[in-house]
């Protein structure tokens, strides 16, 4: 069982701002997988604000989109070193069966990640417009969401 007591936040493990527990069960058999922090609204302010602050004052948005996409390539590798232990979270906690997870984790994620890197060297970050102006695709800031499928990718 995995157990977590604090958030993270800023890059730091901060005591939440409320007491209550989740409980993560297995829907499979509801087994106790793990417990986690209930997030308040305070607390999802502070990641954001967490998350604005690295933005403005942090080094990403300096960063060149190959700099940027060599940071994305250097997740891929530690990921997928763990990629099996992962699996075996993702199952637990959601009951997908491990051999789904397993495929999704050494190769879907991979494959994705790989086609994000694809599209961004692709990409035309810098394109001269014909009015003589310049237009430029960069980070424009943060948001706060709640992803709509069972997976944590």
């Amino acid at each position: 069982m995995t157990s977590y007591d604090k958030l993270f936040i800023g890059g730091h493990w901060v005591a939440p701002a409320g007491s209550e527990v989740i409980e993560v069960r297995s829907p499979h058999d509801q087994s106790l997988v793990g417990t986690v922090p209930h997030a308040t609204p305070t607390d999802v302010d502070a990641a954001v604000a967490a998350a604005r602050d690295a933005f403005d004052d942090g080094p990403w948005p300096r960063l060149t989109p190959e700099e940027r996409q060599e940071t994305v390539k250097r997740f891929q590798e530690l990921y997928s070193n763990r990629s099996a232990e992962m699996a075996a979270l993702i199952t637990a906690e959601n009951g997908t069966p491990i051999a789904i997870t397993t495929g999704l984790n050494v190769h879907g994620l991979p494959e994705q990640t790989a086609a994000y890197l694809r599209a961004a060297e692709n990409l035309r970050w810098e394109e001269p417009l014909a009015s003589g102006a310049l237009l430029r695709r960069e980070a424009v800031g943060v948001v706060a969401a709640v992803i709509p499928w069972n997976a944590p990718h």
